[in-house]
């Protein structure tokens, strides 16, 4: 992935701020505790989990089969509001043994980005974008989480004539192929503290190409702190080596308000997110951020293997329906601020940029908890 693309990535693991919400004031630790696994479950669930009756919130109801535990704290699904990612929220007995079986999340989405004009003559392509993506998630104690993610996507490039990006073609790439695998850790350390890690994986091809000549990797990792029941703030970093490009190291702040039950605003890898609701039962948003796909050309087309990177500035207003038990369904619809083209040779090397005006963008998709 592009330096600029890269940091997406931070969105997958630093979600604290949708992990931690709550409007319970935390307990005191007790006289003389000091380690955090030496809190009592009252103090730690006062101050990871939300309780059932705090007005709307982002906690679904608990699924059938799972013990209502004593302790008054919800066992259920958190999800981060820009991105379908559901959370361990909470329960435990009274030896904080919170572990819990595995839980399934799968999110369906089609975008369509209409096309722009290409900066030295012609039209840039509309983009037609489909994914899958299956989440395995495991209670672990202490309020823990192991996430297991895996996610395909295809994005179907259609062109309008030759453009000034591949002069001379008509369809310089059409169909690309986007396979992810990623593995990511949530872990409370105190009734402040939580620590964030995760390991990731992509192929991204054109059809035609070797996916694994579009191989990226990246690790991730970072600390956040509960600095009052309405306020969480982070820092993470992200080391990634993608095809065709050297090492890269980035870190950046996240952080998270809840100045009322109903509103929220979040700063999640590049994503600045404003989330109000209503009702349980209704979610409305004002977001933007980098967005951004890197993969591998053909040998037989006009980029001759090379690489390509698609990156958007995407500002959108999006709508949520939650009044189902297991399924939410949420629609999208926003601007490109700013969408440009990197296209290099086969070994990343004789980059040049090729600027797009922005287009109007629509997306949908479904969120099913199994």
């Amino acid at each position: 992935m592009s330096r600029l693309a890269a940091c997406v990535s931070l969105i997958c693991v630093l979600i604290l701020a949708a992990g931690c919400q709550t409007s319970v004031q935390p307990a005191q630790p007790a006289t003389g505790r000091q380690t955090s696994i030496a809190y009592t479950p009252a103090e730690m669930a006062a101050a990871w989990t939300t309780p059932r009756n705090a007005g709307p919130s982002l906690v679904r109801k608990p699924k059938t089969g799972l013990a209502k535990l004593g302790l008054g704290v919800p066992t259920g699904l958190v999800e981060n509001p820009s991105d379908p990612t559901f959370e361990h929220v909470g329960g435990g007995e009274l030896d904080l043994k919170t572990a819990g079986p595995w839980t399934t999340l799968v999110v369906a989405s089609s975008t369509y980005v209409l096309a722009g004009d290409v900066e030295g003559g012609g039209d840039g392509p509309s983009v037609w974008s489909n994914s899958l993506r299956v989440s395995f998630q495991k209670p672990l104690d202490y309020f823990g989480k192991l996430g297991i993610n895996l996610s395909y996507s295809n994005r179907r490039y259609d062109w309008d004539g030759a453009t000034a990006m591949f002069p001379g073609a008509v369809d310089p790439f059409e169909s690309v192929h986007i396979l992810r695998a990623n593995v990511n850790l949530f872990q409370p350390v105190s009734k402040e503290w939580a620590l964030v890690g995760s390991i990731n994986a992509s192929m991204a091809a054109e059809d035609g190409a070797e996916l694994t000549d579009g191989f990226s990797w990246g690790v991730t990792f970072g600390a956040g702190k509960r600095f009052s029941p309405t306020f969480d703030a982070g820092l993470g970093f992200l080391i990634s080596d993608a095809f065709g490009e050297s090492l890269f190291i980035i870190g950046g702040p996240q952080f998270s308000w809840k100045p009322t039950p109903q509103w929220q605003l979040s700063l999640q890898g590049t994503q600045l997110d404003l989330v109000y609701k209503p009702s349980p039962a209704w979610e409305f948003g004002l977001a933007g951020g980098f967005q951004g796909a890197r993969f591998r050309l053909r040998e037989s087309g006009p980029g001759a293997g090379g690489i390509v990177g698609d990156t958007r500035v995407p500002a959108y207003l999006r709508v949520r329906y939650r009044g189902m038990s297991a399924l939410d369904l949420e629609f999208r619809a926003g601007y490109d601020l700013w969408r440009y083209f990197t296209i290099e040779d086969r070994n990343g090397h004789a980059e040049r940029s090729v600027d797009v005006d922005g287009g109007p963008f629509v997306d949908v998709r479904a969120i099913l908890s199994l």
